[in-house]
């Protein structure tokens, strides 16, 4: 199971990329449907200097283009724009949504 994790990013400490780590790392290996899980952390998709809107923009292709089964939705994320856009995207193209609480 290939899954994409979400979550809010802009004006969080660090990008919150310590939760989107955490989470990548207690995801990858596990089984679900019989298959290995790989697990994907948007920190590693977006260059540092990356503006916001070409961050969504990688974010976006990747999700629609990445072969996803599944979207992990962190904590806050429904307060973050991007991450509602995700959710509503993965949705639309039949991905299994998770939320984490």
């Amino acid at each position: 199971m290939k899954i994409y994790i979400s979550g809010p990013i802009s004006g969080k400490t660090d990008h919150n990329a310590p939760l989107f780590r955490a989470v990548r790392l207690a995801l990858e290996g596990q089984r679900f449907d019989d298959a290995t899980t790989i697990a994907v952390d948007p920190h590693d998709l977006v260059p540092s200097n990356a503006t916001h809107q070409d961050g969504m923009r990688l974010c976006l292709n990747e999700l629609t283009m990445g072969d996803f089964d599944a979207i992990v939705m962190l904590p806050g994320w429904e307060d973050s724009k991007g991450a509602r856009l995700e959710a509503s995207v993965a949705q639309a193209i039949g991905l299994k949504l998770f939320k984490l609480s």
